[in-house]
């Protein structure tokens, strides 16, 4: 099978906001190129974990989207309130349990645990700070990363010897034919579907969580 170029992976993922493609650096231990719609990031394991430190390693892209994710919703609801948020800044550290070697066994599991800490500069008063912690936890990720999550995968097929390229050339189609285009898809600013996802959740958050007296008008 022919090595696909990094040039049709790259391509097959502009204009997408919901599918990363992620492949191997050749002559690199653990080096990872990813296409991100229009950006290309890398990503890497440390010196001292045999990688050469090119970038992010899994778990730190996992902190940094949790992050941004957490700071997008709490900025974004206090501008809709007019607050006094002047700045976020989301602090994240990943820590693992391991089960001890007598208690390992086929079941055992080790236990991860994210911590998150949140400063809010700016003249808040108490109950506006209160409620923006409320809403950093509807950040998307957080229900996605603890009310369980399905990770189906598959082998693509291509028969022997067969050349290929990833890059569907005839179809210019942004959304998967079942879904329909006013079907509403959590995925963000950008979305095929025209809808700014994050602004929906920040109205859902105004609407749950804010006292009367603390509405929009």
């Amino acid at each position: 099978m022919q090595i696909t170029p990094l040039g049709p992976l790259e391509r097959e993922a502009e204009g997408s906001s919901n599918t990363a493609i992620v492949t191997n650096l050749e002559h690199t231990e653990f080096g990872q190129v990813i296409f991100v719609g229009d950006h290309t990031l890398h990503a890497d394991q440390p010196l001292g974990a045999g990688g050469q430190a090119a970038g992010p390693d899994p778990y730190q892209y996992l902190l940094a989207a949790l992050g941004a994710c957490t700071s997008m919703i709490v900025g974004a609801f206090a501008r809709r309130k007019a607050w006094p948020l002047e700045q976020v800044v989301v602090r994240l550290t990943h820590s693992q349990t391991h089960p001890t070697s007598a208690d390992r066994h086929p079941s055992g599991k080790i236990s991860d645990r994210i911590e998150r800490s949140i400063d809010l500069v700016g003249p808040l008063s108490d109950t506006q700070r209160d409620l923006l912690l409320k809403v950093a936890d509807m950040c998307p990720l957080v229900g996605m990363l603890t009310s369980g999550l399905d990770i189906v995968t598959t082998l693509t097929a291509h028969a022997p010897g067969e050349s290929y390229d990833p890059v569907d050339r005839d179809s210019d189609q942004s959304f998967p034919a079942s879904d329909p285009p006013g079907w509403i898809r959590m995925t963000g600013a950008g979305s095929p579907l025209h809808i700014n996802a994050l602004t929906l959740l920040v109205e859902h958050a105004d609407n749950s969580l804010a006292p009367s007296e603390l509405r929009a008008r």
